[in-house]
């Protein structure tokens, strides 16, 4: 067993050394960008990972203290509620583990992916824009709206440091080319590193003063954990409500984005290595690790997509390389943090968080939406615009609600297939609406409904079947159906009253017993039962319609598809 443990560590030594020394300088920039400090950055990732490795299906996923949440943390810190943020991550597991239990994780899909690929986008516009004054070394007031932070750049602009402006702007395009040029090259570890040990060692010599984590964060010390009651202050029961409601607003946002990452990055992994997950324990695990992100106070994190592809490509081979890079994260963090971490340059981090955001910026996402779908990009764009104006905690429920509801209004638009038999004979097969157009006296129309009856499509039937304006024979036939509900079986009997009226034979086929027992309660169903036209077969009763009309004898069986 010890000789495998050592295989393993062996196996893996370069996932788990290049995740742990990519995600430290990650880690610390993602928390600043959300108004934590960065030590919760980096307990969040230590913790979070260690319990989702233990209780996540999948071997190669990695934990992080997620970006797509920080606009919406910083919204809410900037709120004087930083101090909160841990309690962000426990709500968010209880919603979690509310919908895993419910069954519901399937549902998360229902929320449209143009609503989500422009929430990200503004997600990392949002964070950009809020680096520049970390770039240019402003001391502005923080404001949860971006264009206001926006417009506050530009009017203090005559207050730029251009020290750190030059800085950010060099690591910027370094970073960048990098990326593009020698995408396999660790230009992240090697800028950090590099600018933390340079800064150490010239903090004496008379140097322009660049702005570091340590004149921010001085007074954070690294610890394993810290009691996350002591910095609460509920001064009385009013404050004590408007939290809650705030908290659990951000955190149903927070579930919901973090079970969409989770369930899309396993997949990721699963298409590359092949290796199968389970939605379900994947879900079980990203709950019970933001436990742990509490716990150790910490922040709400999901599974992150490119740390996951880094760990696959550093050829992980399970979750040793996990557990490896945590505990090596750790250690880096105890020897290195309140001596060496804390002359992080604020610029750098701006440089690497403004490169991040570019990447994850799909600049060509509306060409290609409008190609696709206009409803799509309409959707996106309004998404874009509400999450930059109002708060980005309404998006999901909003444009979740307008696209299930655009949804149904297409469902409900009746596009009902008809056989058409004229002359004793099959004449051809057209769309009901095009069928009303050219109906005759003596036609025999075999109408077959698919799926549902129900109350969001009764009122399209009702018009089209109350078009019917010549003597003909109608079959309905419920060979296709899924479900009939009590509201379309009620609006049967104004249907066949006003068919009734204008000389339509009606009958009715294949009218199984589940439907039928919801159906016989009405007088439409009494009517025909009496007169014998509710039968069985389809076939059967075309063949005897047809067979009165030719009065042939040997008529042969006509197959319905």
């Amino acid at each position: 067993m010890f000789q495998r443990a050592l295989l393993n560590i062996k196996d893996n030594w370069k996932s788990w050394l290049s995740v742990s020394m990519i995600t430290i300088p990650l880690a610390i920039s993602v928390a600043v960008a959300s108004w934590a400090t960065p030590m919760q950055g980096l307990l969040t990732w230590i913790w979070w990972w260690i319990f989702g490795a233990i209780f996540a299906s999948s071997k190669h996923n990695v934990l992080w203290p997620a970006s797509a949440f920080s606009w919406i943390l910083l919204s809410f810190s900037l709120l004087h509620w930083v101090e909160y943020l841990p309690f962000i991550a426990i709500m968010a597991w209880v919603m979690i583990l509310l919908m895993h239990f419910l069954r519901l994780t399937k549902y998360v899909t229902l929320i449209p992916a143009a609503a989500l690929h422009w929430f990200m986008f503004w997600v990392w516009i949002t964070i950009a824009v809020w680096q520049f004054n970390a770039a240019l070394w402003l001391e502005l007031p923080k404001s949860d709206k971006i264009y206001f932070s926006f417009l506050q750049t530009l009017m203090n602009a005559n207050s730029v440091n251009l020290n750190a402006f030059v800085m950010f702007l060099i690591w910027f395009l370094f970073l960048y080319i990098s990326k593009l040029k020698y995408p396999k090259f660790p230009a992240v570890i090697i800028l950090s590193i590099a600018w933390i040990i340079c800064w150490y060692l010239i903090k004496l010599w008379y140097l322009p003063h660049i702005c570091v984590l340590g004149d921010k964060y001085g007074w954070v010390w690294f610890t394993f954990y810290q009691n996350i009651f002591l910095p609460l202050h509920i001064h009385d029961f009013g404050s004590f409500y408007s939290i809650i409601r705030k908290i659990i607003g951000v955190s149903f946002v927070v579930a919901i984005i973090a079970m969409i990452e989770t369930i899309v990055t396993a997949k990721i992994a699963q298409k590359i290595t092949k290796e199968k997950f389970s939605k379900e324990k994947e879900v079980m695990g990203l709950a019970l690790s933001n436990i742990a992100s509490w716990m150790f106070w910490g922040l709400p994190a999901a599974w992150a997509p490119t740390r996951t592809y880094l760990n696959i490509n550093s050829w992980a081979t399970g979750r040793t390389s996990a557990f490896i890079a945590c505990f090596l994260a750790l250690i880096f963090s105890l020897l290195f943090f309140n001596n060496w971490f804390l002359y992080f340059p604020l610029p750098i981090i701006a440089a690497i968080l403004i490169n991040i955001a570019i990447k994850f910026m799909d600049f060509w996402l509306m060409k290609r939406l409008y190609a696709l779908h206009h409803f799509a990009l309409y959707i996106a764009v309004i998404t874009a615009f509400i999450t930059v104006v109002e708060d980005p905690t309404y998006w999901i429920i909003i444009w979740t609600s307008i696209s299930i509801m655009a949804y149904l209004k297409k469902i409900t638009k009746w596009g009902a297939k008809v056989s058409l038999f004229r002359n004793g004979k099959i004449h051809e097969k057209l769309s009901f609406s095009k069928y009303l157009k050219i109906q005759q006296d003596g036609d025999i129309v075999l109408l077959k409904f698919s799926w549902w009856l129900n109350y969001l499509n009764q009122e399209a039937h009702v018009e089209h079947l109350e078009k019917i304006n010549k003597p003909i024979t109608l079959i309905l036939s419920f060979s296709h159906m899924a479900d009939i509900d009590v509201d379309w079986a009620e609006t049967i009997d104004e249907v066949f009253l006003t068919m009734k009226n204008n000389w339509v034979d009606l009958y009715f086929s294949w009218l199984r017993w589940f439907f039928q027992d919801v159906i016989s309660k009405t007088k439409t169903y009494k009517i025909l039962d009496w007169e014998r036209k509710i039968l069985n077969s389809t076939s059967e009763l075309l063949n005897k319609l047809l067979w009165d009309i030719n009065d042939i004898k040997d008529n042969a069986t006509i197959p319905i598809d």
